[in-house]
């Protein structure tokens, strides 16, 4: 393998790696921009409490076992909030209240959450093609979460920190970073095209 003939022949090409990048990151572009449906994701923030509240009441201190249990918790009330009963009552809430037929399964579709770093707040997600939509399903998670945990977990309970808002923009898919990928795929197939072809041209030339 001779390197320098490779890069060479690079150089010599380089036009055919721009138009390929270019191609690519266009057709990437129209495909992301026409046949990909945005989703758009709203979320609440609940926070964690290992207590009841009548407990609170009678000792207002919070301990570090308390945070860490509270911590420890945050995954078992994520697979609570998972579960059919609980996602069967958040698809009562938003019929009753806005006329949205949804299922269990179509909620938990939407629906992903996480612990916010190493504290005793979780996130709740909600993703969906209907910007409102997914704001109302959001804010149905929180107001069935804190009775439902509750009820399923004793001594815990939670409070809604920050209540869903419908989002400005789509979350999903980044055109800008489609269209960059696309480009950077296409510049690289062009290029491994080149130095194929230079390794396989047998050929005597000098």
């Amino acid at each position: 393998i001779n390197l320098s003939e490779i890069a060479s022949a690079l150089l010599r090409k380089a036009w055919l790696i721009v138009v390929c990048a270019v191609v690519a990151g266009s057709l990437t572009f129209a495909y992301t921009a026409n046949f990909i449906t945005p989703l758009y994701r709203s979320s609440v923030k609940i926070y964690v409490n290992n207590k009841l509240a009548t407990s609170v009441s009678e000792n207002t201190g919070v301990s570090a076992s308390d945070l860490a249990t509270s911590q420890r918790l945050v995954a078992t009330y994520i697979n609570i909030l998972s579960s059919d009963t609980v996602l069967q009552e958040v698809a009562n809430n938003v019929q009753e209240n806005h006329g949205i037929i949804l299922s269990p399964g179509i909620i938990r579709n939407m629906m992903s959450a996480s612990a916010m770093g190493e504290t005793e707040v979780f996130q709740v997600f909600i993703s969906n093609a209907d910007r409102e939509h997914a704001a109302i399903i959001a804010n149905a998670i929180a107001e069935v979460a804190p009775d439902q945990i509750a009820y399923f977990v004793e001594g815990s309970s939670t409070k809604i920190v920050d209540y869903a808002t419908v989002a400005g923009s789509p979350y999903t898919p980044n055109k800008t970073n489609n269209t960059a990928l696309g480009m950077v795929i296409g510049a690289v197939v062009a290029a491994c095209f080149i130095v194929l072809q230079t390794l396989l041209d047998v050929r005597v030339k000098t």
